[in-house]
């Protein structure tokens, strides 16, 4: 087993069996995922519930290019390390990334808008399955309780004292942001009544 230190929000492992088959472990943190929820078990249930999405449009919907988990022998596509930590495994892929930002080859760029497409349109085999979020941002209950109590002394370490003068010099705006993205987010309801699965 090898470390990769690719990719944002999860650890990763190489993993090359017994066999010489290589497999791409991932490791979860529960306490990382605040989109799903603030709970661990929550969050458990809406990550478990965006892989079987995933295996569900590979197996039922036919869509080649998504790469669910490897199923356990008992079908689950997740499991738990421990109370915090989850695992899961998928097929090593070898690839090419692409630098960020706008494609410099057109053609490359129809092939990510045909596989767009061709997502959208497996939306109803995936309806009754896959998760739904409301718009959210990382932090909100800091954040909240920052504004609530914005005089209450840091101490979490070293640079707390300096973020947190920096953050009480814009506290007003941080409020004014944050009321302003509740009202966004209640304004564009009625243009999410009816989603179409995405990444």
């Amino acid at each position: 087993m090898q470390y990769v230190p690719q990719g944002a929000g999860s650890y990763h492992w190489k993993l090359t069996d017994d066999h010489g088959r290589p497999h791409f472990i991932t490791v979860d943190d529960l306490d990382g995922k605040d989109w799903f929820g603030h709970a661990r078990e929550t969050v458990f249930d809406g990550l478990r519930q965006a892989l079987n999405t995933a295996a569900t449009l590979r197996h039922e919907a036919g869509l080649d290019f998504v790469v669910p988990p490897v199923a356990a022998g008992d079908g689950e596509l997740l499991r738990r390390v421990d109370d915090r930590y989850t695992v899961s495994v998928f097929p090593f892929l070898t690839g090419q990334s692409y630098p960020f930002g706008a494609y410099g080859d057109a053609r490359l760029r129809d092939q990510a808008l045909d596989m767009i497409a061709v997502l959208h349109q497996a939306t109803a085999v995936v309806q009754s399955c896959a998760p739904r979020h409301v718009p959210s941002y990382g932090g909100r209950e800091d954040l909240g309780a920052f504004l609530l109590d914005s005089d209450r002394p840091w101490e979490g370490g070293p640079y707390s004292k300096a973020a947190h003068r920096l953050l009480m010099a814009n506290a007003a705006d941080l409020a004014e942001l944050a009321v302003g993205f509740d009202q966004l987010v209640d304004s564009t309801a009625p243009a999410r009544a009816n989603p179409v699965i995405t990444h």
